[in-house]
Order: C-alpha cells, then sequence, then structure tokens
C-alpha cells in the first residue's frame, strides 16, 4: 500500500516540477530554514506563548464539543438546557479562535 502511494506521488505534477526545476528545492529548503528559525526566534516571545496556549485550548473545547456531539438520538431533547452548553462551547470556540489569530498577528509586532 504504501509503495501504491509513493508510486502515486512521484507521478503527480508537483513532483514532476521539482524534479524539472532545479533550483526549486534549495529554494524551498531555505524558506523552510528561515521559517524554523522565525519560528524559533519567535518562541520566546509572549505573543507566540500566548498563541500556543490558545491553540492546545481551542483542541480540548473542541474535543469536548465533539464528545457531546455522541448523544444519543433517544436522549436528545429540543428543550433550552440541553442546546445550552453546545452553543456556550460554540462561543468559546469563536472567542478562542478569533483570539488566537490576534496572537498570531502580534507575534509579528514583538
Amino acid at each position: 500500500m504504501i509503495k501504491n502511494i509513493c508510486l502515486w506521488l512521484a507521478d503527480t505534477s508537483l513532483s514532476h516540477t521539482f524534479r524539472d526545476i532545479f533550483w526549486l528545492v534549495p529554494l524551498v529548503q531555505t524558506v523552510h530554514i528561515l521559517s524554523i528559525s522565525i519560528v524559533l526566534t519567535a518562541a520566546g516571545t509572549l505573543a507566540f506563548r500566548l498563541k500556543m496556549l490558545l491553540v492546545i485550548a481551542l483542541v480540548v473545547v473542541l474535543r469536548t464539543l465533539h464528545s457531546k456531539r455522541r448523544i444519543d438520538n433517544g436522549q436528545l431533547e429540543s428543550s433550552a438546557s440541553v442546546l445550552r452548553a453546545p452553543r456556550a462551547l460554540g462561543l468559546v470556540t469563536l472567542v478562542l479562535t478569533v483570539s488566537m489569530v490576534i496572537a498570531g498577528r502580534l507575534i509579528a509586532y514583538t
């Protein structure tokens, strides 16, 4: 199975492009190394740490939201009390996502 995936990947147009343009691999490697150095430099900033904490919090909230979706259809009611928790988690998800984007933007300025 892995061999089939490797053969398919080697036959894609992107793979052909990388093989045909001799300077593309060094360019991608240079951008990759510079990006890693920027991230490692940014790791010391408060904005980067805040963003990582927000990412972790968002993962926890989304896992909680996903587990709440597994309510048995027989138990699902349309009462306000049943709908309150998912709505609150949805709002928390939205606030965390927007905060994460803002923290990501702040990395460039700190």
